[in-house]
């Protein structure tokens, strides 16, 4: 390292070198300018790398999404092969039936269970609109309406 201030020899005192005080300052400003031009150099890759993750991050998050959709969907799918296998089914039941009552009884019985509901019933309209329960299924605990209706009529 350059020695900013050479001891004198004419008069014994410490001199400041104005060629070296410059020589100094010229490579302290080049390695300031360095410094300032790698400080640059490693932002730029920053901000290169911060631009890759956030990228990174949103394909994540896209195939995060996609994976979600095909899960929703598989799940659709499952569900609706599930449907057409009852339905087949009932349908299977329904032309094993010998006759018309026994294919209302089957198929209200049936359409509950696969709808999961309380009650299924089938209604016979006449032409004014009045009409009757021809059959129904209901589960335990609810009032059968078909014999409710041929208890009011007899």
């Amino acid at each position: 390292m350059t020695n900013l201030f050479p001891e004198n020899k004419e008069n014994g005192h410490h001199a400041v070198d104005a060629k070296n005080l410059e020589n100094n300052n010229a490579s302290n400003n080049i390695d300031n300018n360095q410094i300032l031009v790698e400080l640059n150099v490693v932002e730029q890759h920053f901000k290169s790398w911060r631009r890759q993750l956030q990228d990174m991050a949103t394909q994540i998050r896209q195939a995060s999404d996609q994976d979600t959709l095909v899960k929703i969907t598989t799940a659709q799918v499952r569900e609706k092969i599930a449907c057409d296998r009852a339905v087949a089914k009932i349908i299977d039941k329904i032309r094993q039936s010998p006759d018309i009552e026994a294919i209302f009884t089957t198929s209200t019985k049936e359409v509950r269970s696969l709808l999961n509901t309380d009650r299924v019933a089938v209604y016979r309209f006449n032409p004014d609109w009045s009409g009757e329960f021809i059959s129904e299924s209901v589960t335990v605990g609810w009032s059968n309406l078909v014999e409710k209706q041929y208890k009011i009529l007899r």
